[in-house]
């Protein structure tokens, strides 16, 4: 054997290509051919063997394999469901050895809710030895439920870094008392992401409590919970932060511009705020400091006003580096049939977007509220002059144009060749020989101008779908679409399209 092959560094490099990560389509099936690969280098001689378990075991699905290295007679698989099993009896001293021979090298675990039934997982995280059963565990994702919960500290090691938890509501778990003991266990956390279904204010101070009691966060994810002026203000020190999302409550917004200090976050790349109201985020915006920022999303629950978005425009120029910012989202999130007195009330121009013209770097501008857009063909060009490395525009997607006016195939064509471009809406009036298609407002799906070779080549973008063997091409293939009652007449004015573009 060369000597080179005997350096474990060297070992583990070569035998992490064996192991890609494994896809969320096969996170349930820990069979394939890299498992086999692995499993066959550990067994080809001792010099192999660690290093080829390290890579198999780093990273579990589920809990199902545990079971499955274990002798047979330990463990069966039920009945119903051929992915779930279960301990037939105590385990012995002997099995609970061969399993913390293979759970100390665990580095991530996908869904420990998967594998085993609830009793056998109790039985795994409960060993007779005091230590835990995954000491080295960094990566978790982890299904919140009141069955699960008291399985949290059994997981909660010095050593994780990244915790990914999904709240499914009903039978809410006594979460209060969580954050402080997850904080003590894991100091080193990295990567804090919460998701829910709706926002529960009992979670807002235990999480931002939680959030001060880390130093080394790079990605906090949190859109519903209300972080607190503390939290905040301890995030502006943490100086590793990339990634950020919460909810802004206007109790603290007011508590930011009533602040004798700024906010400078120098490392931030992504931020995501939902609040209210879009003027509650823009006066905040006055004691924050982003001059690394990329990208930018604000959801709100109300209609902006006119002065509201462009109070919002002139403060994020003062805040970030304008070449940086990448992608710019203004999103109106409450459904239309809850909106009632500013439906309809204000007109998206082209004046109202020329303050995002000084981002020249942008690549993706969408905003979406419950404004009329009066934008036409005339207002392409200075679009495109404005954004050369533009990729995504989208304007009121969800919400629609509720206007004749709009934007034509014959209108696309003014654009150089090369430009990336989204165009949002098709007009429902005549233009140059086209004839009035009965589209509805709800059509302005994206269309993706990358190919250099056509500027309408993904005119429809949004509703057509790319050959994967071709990627100048695109067909129709869209159940969605499909069923809509107009699907024949744009299928007929995409091939009209396609033919003008080339």
């Amino acid at each position: 054997m060369h000597p080179v092959l005997r350096l474990e560094e060297i070992l583990l490099n070569i035998f992490a290509h064996c192991h890609p990560p494994t896809p969320i389509t096969r996170q349930f099936d820990c069979a394939s051919p890299a498992t086999a690969d692995l499993a066959a280098l550990a067994r080809t001689c001792r010099t192999f063997k660690e290093p080829a378990l390290d890579v198999l075991w780093t990273e579990l699905p589920n809990l199902s394999p545990l079971a499955r290295c274990l002798p047979e007679a330990s463990h069966r698989i039920h009945p119903s469901h051929s992915w779930l099993y279960s301990f037939t009896r105590p385990l012995e001293q002997a099995e609970w050895d061969i399993l913390r021979g293979y759970t100390r090298r665990v580095r991530s675990v996908r869904d420990f809710t998967r594998g085993l039934d609830w009793d056998s997982v109790k039985t795994l995280l409960n060993p007779p030895m005091p230590d835990p059963m995954f000491p080295h565990l960094r990566i978790l994702r982890w299904e919140f439920l009141r069955e699960t919960f008291p399985l949290m500290p059994h997981f909660a090691v010095e050593s994780l870094t990244s915790l990914d938890i999904n709240f499914v509501f009903g039978d809410a778990p006594p979460f209060r008392s969580f954050p402080q003991s997850l904080g003590d266990l894991c100091p080193k956390m990295r990567r804090f992401r919460i998701r829910m279904r709706r926002p529960q204010l009992d979670f807002d101070e235990p999480i931002s409590t939680l959030v001060r009691r880390w130093t080394n966060l790079q990605v906090l994810y949190c859109p519903y919970i209300n972080l607190d002026i503390d939290a905040l203000s301890h995030l502006s020190y943490t100086s590793s932060l990339t990634t950020l999302s919460f909810t802004l409550s206007p109790m603290v917004a007011d508590q930011i511009v009533a602040s004798k200090f700024t906010l400078p976050i120098f490392k931030l790349r992504d931020l995501e705020i939902s609040s209210r109201s879009l003027d509650t985020v823009s006066k905040s915006l006055a004691r924050i400091q982003l001059p690394a920022l990329r990208s930018f999303t604000v959801f709100v629950d109300t209609c902006p006003s006119k002065y509201c978005v462009k109070s919002f425009f002139n403060a994020l120029q003062k805040i970030c580096t304008p070449h940086q910012l990448l992608s710019l989202r203004v999103i109106q999130t409450r459904s239309p049939s809850s909106i009632s007195g500013d439906s309809g009330r204000y007109q998206l121009t082209l004046d109202d977007i020329r303050p995002c013209m000084v981002f020249d770097g942008l690549r993706r501008i969408d905003i979406n509220t419950d404004w009329v857009v009066n934008l036409n063909d005339d207002d392409l060009p200075e679009l495109a002059a404005a954004w050369p490395d533009l990729e995504y525009l989208l304007i009121n997607e969800e919400w629609g144009w509720k206007t004749e006016s709009g934007i034509t195939p014959n209108g696309l064509l003014q654009l150089p060749l090369g430009t990336q471009v989204v165009a949002p809406l098709l007009s429902r009036r005549r233009h140059a020989g086209l004839h009035r298609y009965p589209l509805s407002s709800g059509i302005s799906s994206g269309c993706r101008f990358r190919s250099t070779n056509s500027i309408l080549s993904t005119f429809f973008g949004g509703i057509m779908q790319r050959r994967h063997a071709d990627v100048h091409s695109t067909y129709w293939d869209t159940s969605m679409m499909s069923d809509r009652l107009d699907s024949e007449i744009l299928r007929r004015l995409w091939e009209d399209v396609f033919v003008k573009a080339h």
